[in-house]
């Protein structure tokens, strides 16, 4: 593996290059996780004008629909747009996670840690679409590598960190944990020193509330602060306690591996830290790299969920760990070594094949590369009149944006969002329910409802799934059935 002769540009280009032929072919699909979708929409919103919040609604911090205003600003409305964002953002963060791993290991280990970045945050951790995760690993990463790598910027340094975990922290409010860690490290060590050090502590807590004050003052224009506070801070922790218990995630975790990879990483980096010497740089990066590592972690079990996606905010972290495992192999067996790299690459790429060979067959058939469930609805109810109408779309919600209307009521802007009762309550009372928000829907008599023959996330709401029944039974005709998406419109 002879890339020690490689100069910065290359390395730069050969991470460009595996970025975009790994991520390309997910640039078509409609939806791979309808998570993103509701991203979408929340930019579109804020583009046609509206704060976050006011108009739809979701849970995450505001800076995370920005980024997807921004992306459709920047590149145009297209699903394209949205991915090509992403995948900036993926060579944003493999960048970074070399210049990290650069300053305390080997070009080797940094680049291949780069590469097999990439190929963490896609697929493996249903990283297809574009996630927020994906976003908030900019900044996450880049406040980690002024820690590790700049030694000249003095206050100044600790000033723009904390500027950039105010960004990170403004998109996943869960890394507001690696904040706090990174903050008490940060004052710990000012006190052990002299008065000077206390500039460090300061100059970082000023850094970190510039973007919340600043996101935050809109809202106090508009009269609208309530909701600011509803849906970043209530809300966010009505979510958590609502949740999988610590352990429950922990031994979802340890099943699905990452759990024992995270262990042993933190051992191993912990055994590095004591083979340095007290208080040395080497030391200091390494303590950086633990808090940043452990801190994400702990934010990830503390959010309340176990969902695949996120592990790319892990995905760094991992690639250091796999990529150190890796060149100590091929020291000690070369072929052995050699036989897993390409087993490994193998098994990861499988997914991105498939998605080649689709693309692939539809260039040949001449068919329009984008494609999916979701422009077909929007197509079918164009043609029935869909465009200039009200619809309530329980699946596929990324129809909204493709025909320019909005959903019913701002809290189905993500469609299973009407199912989390400590959600409603939090956003709308604590005497709200799914079957009044429901009841509130079909109130509008809309158009159009397209749902799925079996609604997955009513079924712990027998009277919201009997409500919708019978309103469907009684208003509603059956217009047709797309593959077990039915489609209904008003009697």
């Amino acid at each position: 593996m002879k890339c020690l002769h490689l100069s910065k540009s290359r390395i730069l280009i050969i991470i460009v290059l595996f970025s975009f032929l790994f991520r390309l072919p997910f640039f078509f699909r409609a939806v791979f996780n309808w998570d993103e979708s509701t991203f979408i929409l929340m930019g579109q919103s804020i583009l046609d004008g509206n704060l976050p919040y006011l108009e739809l609604w979701d849970l995450k911090p505001p800076l995370a629909f920005f980024s997807y205003a921004f992306a459709m600003f920047a590149f145009g409305k297209s699903i394209i747009s949205v991915r090509l964002f992403g995948t900036l953002c993926v060579i944003a963060a493999a960048i970074l996670t070399y210049y990290i791993c650069r300053s305390l290991w080997s070009l080797k280990i940094s680049l291949s840690a780069a590469m097999l970045f990439i190929m963490l945050s896609g697929p493996l951790t249903d990283g297809k679409s574009v996630m927020t995760e994906h976003i908030a690993l900019v900044p996450l990463l880049g406040a980690l590598a002024l820690l590790v790598r700049s030694n000249k910027l003095g206050n100044i340094k600790f000033f723009l960190v904390g500027l950039l975990m105010a960004f990170a922290c403004m998109i996943r409010l869960n890394l507001a944990y690696v904040t706090l860690i990174l903050g008490l490290y940060i004052l710990a060590k000012s006190i052990n020193f002299n008065e000077k050090k206390y500039f460090e502590i300061i100059a970082y807590i000023i850094g970190f509330l510039i973007p919340p004050i600043v996101l935050y003052l809109p809202y106090v224009i508009t009269n609208n602060t309530q909701i600011f506070k509803v849906s970043i801070i209530d809300a966010s922790l009505a979510y958590s306690t609502s949740q999988a218990s610590l352990w429950q995630l922990i031994f979802q975790q340890i099943y699905n591996v990452w759990g024992i990879v995270f262990l042993i990483g933190i051992i191993q980096i912990i055994r590095l830290i004591k083979q340095e010497k007290n208080l040395s740089l080497k030391q200091n990066q390494l303590i950086y790299c633990t808090i940043f590592f452990f801190g994400t972690e702990l934010s990830i079990l503390k959010s309340g969920a176990a969902h695949n996606h996120y592990m790319i905010q892990l995905a760094p972290f991992f690639a250091v760990i796999f990529s150190s495992w890796f060149i100590g192999l091929l020291k000690f067996n070369l072929k052995a070594g050699y036989f897993i790299l390409i087993l490994t690459l193998t098994l990861v790429a499988l997914p991105t094949l498939n998605e080649y060979k689709v693309v692939g067959t539809r260039f040949f058939s001449q068919q329009p590369l984008s494609y999916g469930r979701e422009y077909e609805l929007a197509q079918y109810l164009s043609q029935q009149g869909g465009r200039n109408t009200t619809i309530y779309m329980m699946e596929h919600h990324l129809v909204y944006w493709l025909l320019d209307i909005k959903p019913p009521t701002k809290i189905v802007t993500h469609p299973s969002n009407i199912s989390r009762e400590y959600l409603l309550r939090a956003v709308k009372g604590q005497t709200a329910t799914t079957n009044q928000e429901l009841l509130q829907i079909l109130n509008q008599k809309p158009e159009f409802i397209v749902k799925k023959e079996g609604v997955w996330y009513l079924q712990d709401h027998p009277d919201a799934v009997a409500l919708l029944e019978k309103t469907l039974q009684t208003q509603y005709v059956l217009l047709n059935n797309i593959e077990g998406t039915q489609i209904y419109r008003k009697i």
